[in-house]
């Protein structure tokens, strides 16, 4: 991830080619993929635990079960 700030301090054609490097330099890139994946699981059963849905214990079993199929 490359945050490029404020865009009004950069040429259209340096805008393009950041967009260029969104589009193609790692959006479509299978691990990222997975990590977004991960992401979007991990936040889901954060939320359960942080509303006591499920003990700390499962959330941990949880968690590492996510981790080992990121792998």
């Amino acid at each position: 991830y490359f945050d490029i700030g404020p865009t009004d301090r950069y040429t259209e054609d340096q805008l393009d080619d950041f967009q260029s490097d969104i589009l193609y330099g790692g959006n479509s890139d299978e691990s990222n993929k997975r990590i977004n994946a991960f992401f979007d699981r991990y936040f889901q059963i954060y939320d359960m635990y942080l509303h006591n849905q499920i003990t700390k214990e499962f959330f941990h079993e949880i968690v590492d079960k996510f981790l080992a199929d990121l792998s």
